[in-house]
């Protein structure tokens, strides 16, 4: 989660009211298939949220799979003119969006859930790291500045 809100108060679970209202969710679905793992991948701008809590918003970047069967690098560059790109272990996901609607905010998160369908998989976050500086070697030419970068583990349901 990038690029959210807050109003400098409390922030309770019980009560999202004060912050992440709205904000940028790049949600990765952990998947096994014949083929093996992969991970779908999206970017969604979330503007609100119903009664439910269901966040509600446009797709930025549609589902996109990613390999998993090790190590999963992701990078996230946002430039100063809104231009989003994502990439995992130094490959696009998907084609870079530019969208503006929550630039300014600089509030970013973790959010992991398990809905129990893969067997109570857990995921590790080995590395997490947050650039706020241009950089001069650029993953994505003429994306500088923000730039996350965090690596998971596929999650694993012996560990």
């Amino acid at each position: 989660i990038f690029g959210g809100d807050w109003n400098g108060q409390p922030c309770p679970n019980a009560n999202f009211t004060s912050c992440f209202n709205h904000y940028y969710e790049m949600r990765a679905e952990y998947n096994k298939n014949d083929s093996g793992p992969y991970i779908n991948m999206k970017l969604k701008r979330i503007d609100s949220h119903d009664s439910n809590n269901q966040n509600i918003g446009p797709d930025l970047i549609p589902w996109t799979k990613v390999n998993a069967s090790g190590w999963v690098k992701w990078d996230v560059t946002v430039n100063a003119q809104g231009k989003i790109c994502i990439a995992a272990n130094k490959a696009p996901v998907g084609d870079c969006v530019t969208d503006t609607t929550y630039l300014g905010n600089h509030y970013f998160g973790l959010m992991v859930r398990n809905n129990n369908l893969n067997g109570g998989a857990r995921v590790k976050f080995d590395h997490y790291q947050i650039d706020w500086t241009t950089h001069s070697e650029e993953l994505f030419e003429g994306v500088p500045t923000i730039h996350y970068t965090e690596e998971t583990m596929p999650p694993s349901t012996t560990d």
